[in-house]
């Protein structure tokens, strides 16, 4: 068992759905203010409102559902 996620997957599947919720936080933004707010704006408004929230539900998702080594990780089992 080990205590921090050694699987390469975890990262990589985070960051592809963390783009796509920045992506859809910028299109909200952008639609609120009336103009494109940019790439760098949604991500520090996503970052500063989202982040904690989207990280912790993520790791319980992938960790509890996705993730081959879930049976052999400390963590993952916390949410078996």
């Amino acid at each position: 068992m080990h205590d921090v996620c050694n699987n390469k997957d975890f990262f990589v599947i985070q960051a592809k759905i963390m783009q796509k919720a920045i992506e859809e936080d910028k299109w909200i933004l952008s639609e609120k203010e009336g103009h494109d707010v940019g790439w760098n704006a949604a991500q520090e408004h996503f970052f500063k409102t989202f982040f904690s929230g989207f990280a912790a539900g993520f790791r319980v998702s992938y960790c509890a559902l996705i993730c081959p080594f879930r049976e052999d990780c400390k963590q993952a089992q916390k949410w078996l």
